[in-house]
């Protein structure tokens, strides 16, 4: 199946505005790579904040599996400035244990935030951690 940008644009736009046929087209669709490709597309470069916000929303209720394939992507997006984009992205990554979502949000979401102290504790953590689940230290 192929997806139309503009149908799914209107469709995410709708779900923004709480039309419940729109939110439905999305839960139906959340095993379809394809959908999946086309809301990481739209999420990245739309001119609608609308739009690329809820396609970030709807992104991170996709399964594990598709995530995964998808990393490098949510990776990018994290680093958005617009929270309604990274919030999502960071937590699609949390759901696929990625090690480098851990890293960017430790030190560049968190680490500002705190005490210089516990964010040079947080750092030393995953400098010591490497390739190990650091996730149980937090």
């Amino acid at each position: 199946m192929t997806y139309s940008r503009k149908l799914i644009r209107e469709q995410l736009i709708d779900a923004v505005h709480g039309i419940e046929e729109a939110t439905h087209y999305f839960q139906e669709r959340l095993n379809d790579k394809l959908l999946l490709d086309l809301l990481i597309k739209i999420a990245m470069d739309d001119y609608s904040t609308d739009a690329s916000a809820k396609a970030s929303y709807w992104i991170s209720h996709f399964s594990e599996d598709l995530l995964i394939e998808v990393e490098d992507k949510l990776l990018i997006l994290q680093k958005y400035k617009l929270n309604a984009i990274s919030a999502f992205a960071i937590i699609a990554l949390s759901r696929i244990n990625s090690k480098k979502g851990l890293s960017y949000l430790v030190r560049h979401r968190i680490g500002p935030k705190v005490n210089w102290w516990e964010s040079k504790a947080l750092n030393q953590y995953l400098k010591n951690e490497g390739s190990k689940d650091c996730s149980q230290h937090y």
